[in-house]
């Protein structure tokens, strides 16, 4: 292993990771582009019948995913779902991996892993891993094992396939008890796509915007596309506790047919969870009208620049992933006409 702590190769490595992260956001929606096009589906067809990809073009599209190779990686569209910073952890891993590798071919060989629904680059000559989800951003393993640097809290990375014995490690990592070997980066790309059309609530149209600063991750402001569920949201009374009345009223609006833009607001009265609050966006409600077009497109520049991770990054990272978005807001107006903002958050402090 290179001795790349305080040096030039780990500011590269840190610059790489934090890149990619801060760029663009966690989201599914270049994935998803692409499964629709190798199904010859477009967003619309998606829109107004959600079950359309049921398991007999699900088993078509794995027979597709199967016959996928190194050379389609470099080739859009496939090229497009990973060489830019939004994208799934497994694109996240790619990115990295391939921006150190460009810049320095013979500082970096990075093998790849895929944990079953997770996936990570680890790099043999430095034991630097890429994963998208670490808090403290690039990780330097030890030499020869799976295991992380320590917080004062928990391991970042604590998991070895084996130890000198044989013998299945203590460490952990989303409950990983065994030993996975390393895999081809297409095949990687292939894990991450199965995963993504196996979800059995449905192909996940979704944007999490992400921070890193001050050496930690953050994660604020999830704009999702529920393409099912009801069509308006039933009536609730209040029952005089802010708290719980807040909660109950967004666990109502959470089962609404549209744009779902949401946003964390931490513990409050004893809470252990933090809670949850979202504006929504609709489609066929009676009086919408240009106006309720343009209410709704405010309502989503006030999301944006107020209730996710900075106004600064969240405009970065939203301009590397509206064409994609505006994909479905279009395919909703055409088949729809105006949308109209049907919930938005009560202020029962």
């Amino acid at each position: 292993m290179q001795a790349i702590a305080d040096t030039p190769l780990q500011l590269e490595i840190d610059t790489a990771w934090q890149a990619t992260f801060n760029y663009g956001p966690y989201t599914s929606l270049p994935m998803l582009s692409y499964v629709l096009d190798r199904l010859g589906v477009q967003h619309a067809q998606l829109m107004q019948t959600p079950n359309l990809v049921d398991d007999e073009r699900k088993k078509e599209l794995m027979a597709i995913l199967d016959k996928t190779t190194e050379e389609d990686l470099l080739i859009a569209p496939l090229f497009d779902c990973w060489y830019q910073p939004p994208g799934r952890c497994t694109s996240f891993s790619l990115r990295t991996a391939n921006q150190l590798v460009e810049q320095k071919p013979e500082a970096f060989k990075f093998l790849f892993y895929d944990f079953a629904r997770h996936r990570v680059a680890r790099c043999i000559k430095t034991c630097t891993l890429m994963d998208s989800s670490s808090q403290e951003g690039a990780i330097i393993l030890k030499s020869g094992t799976w295991e992380g640097s320590e917080t004062d809290d928990a391991h970042i990375w604590s998991w070895e396939p084996k130890d000198a014995a044989g013998k299945e490690a203590g460490g952990w990592f989303r409950n990983i008890k065994k030993p996975v070997e390393h895999i081809e980066r297409h095949k990687a790309m292939v894990a991450c796509f199965k995963q993504l059309v196996g979800d059995k609530r449905g192909l996940p149209a979704l944007i999490y915007f992400r921070y890193f600063t001050n050496k930690k991750a953050l994660f604020q402001g999830l704009m999702s596309w529920k393409l099912t569920g009801d069509a308006k949201k039933k009536e609730f009374e209040d029952t005089g506790n802010p708290i719980k009345d807040d909660d109950a009223d967004d666990a109502e609006a959470a089962k609404l047919r549209g744009l779902h833009l949401t946003w964390s607001i931490g513990k409050q009265g004893g809470n252990e969870k933090s809670s949850t609050r979202r504006f929504v966006i609709q489609w066929e409600v009676p009086g919408s009208s240009e106006q309720t077009r343009q209410d709704s497109l405010n309502k989503v520049k006030e999301y944006l620049d107020n209730c996710c991770v900075g106004p600064t990054i969240t405009k970065v990272q939203w301009e590397s992933i509206k064409s994609e978005h505006d994909k479905f807001w279009d395919a909703a107006c055409t088949l729809w006409g105006h949308p109209q903002v049907t919930h938005t958050p009560q202020d029962r402090s």
